[in-house]
């Protein structure tokens, strides 16, 4: 039992180990972007969570990484702004294809968020992306000055 469990450990590690290097190629990727980008991923609840963001994404929209990452739109935006991103995500994730859309940011980024907000639009490019262990997950970026 000792050696099963061993051997299941090994396997484990070798699992997080790829996840990883996967993580990390796909950060420092995107972290290469002038534009905000992001990449999100379908939780168990089937709504997606943020996997990734770029540091143009942080600057430009006021959230660091640790304030996002592994949390939905909805934890963090107004309501009307995560179900619009959550509809365009969805028919990106579940068609297996490529969407270039306009879709509202709250001005002042995530500290405008409560109450009435003032919006502006911003057009921007969702995509499918891999991820580690065969998971697709959705990539995004913005084409137009936000």
């Amino acid at each position: 039992q000792i050696t099963k469990a061993n051997i299941r450990i090994i396997d484990l590690e070798s699992q997080v180990r790829k996840e990883v290097n996967h993580k990390e190629v796909l950060q420092a990727y995107i972290d290469s972007i002038p534009a905000p980008a992001w990449i999100k991923r379908l939780n168990s609840d089937n709504v997606f969570e943020m996997y990734l963001i770029n540091k143009s994404y942080s600057k430009m929209y006021g959230i660091s990484k640790m304030q996002y990452e592994g949390k939905t739109d909805f934890e963090l935006w107004d309501y009307d702004v995560a179900s619009q991103w959550q509809i365009h995500d969805k028919h990106v994730y579940f068609t297996g294809g490529f969407l270039r859309v306009t879709e509202m940011v709250p001005v002042g980024g995530v500290k405008a968020v409560g109450g009435n907000i003032e919006t502006k639009d911003v057009e921007v490019w969702k995509f499918t992306v891999g991820l580690p262990e065969g998971e697709q997950g959705v990539g995004g970026l913005v084409v137009t000055k936000p």
